[in-house]
């Protein structure tokens, strides 16, 4: 996720991982503050053995585009809705 306020509904999904016993790891990775530290997450987590990549990402889809242009592994995005989005943002969020 790009921001800590993105964490209550993260910390949903990682309930739910938790509770059909999928290990998982959060992370805050703003990719306009620090692309290398997302890049970086992103081109590793194969050999770490990272299976998915869960997104949290608002609007304009930073993070989730760096995490699927740089891995070899499956990203799936969650889009974080705000009060800024419109319908359309939410269709064309579905990618």
């Amino acid at each position: 996720m790009e921001s800590d306020l993105d964490l209550p509904v993260m910390n949903d999904a990682a309930r739910t991982l938790s509770d059909f016993g999928v290990p998982y790891e959060i992370k805050i990775l703003p990719p306009h503050q620090n692309c290398k530290e997302a890049l970086s997450y992103a081109l590793s987590a194969k050999e770490r053995g990272i299976k998915i990549i869960i997104v949290g990402d608002g609007v304009e889809a930073h993070l989730s585009g760096v995490a699927a242009a740089n891995s070899q592994i499956l990203v799936i995005r969650v889009p974080l809705l705000s009060e800024d989005w419109s319908e359309d943002d939410v269709i064309n969020s579905i990618r």
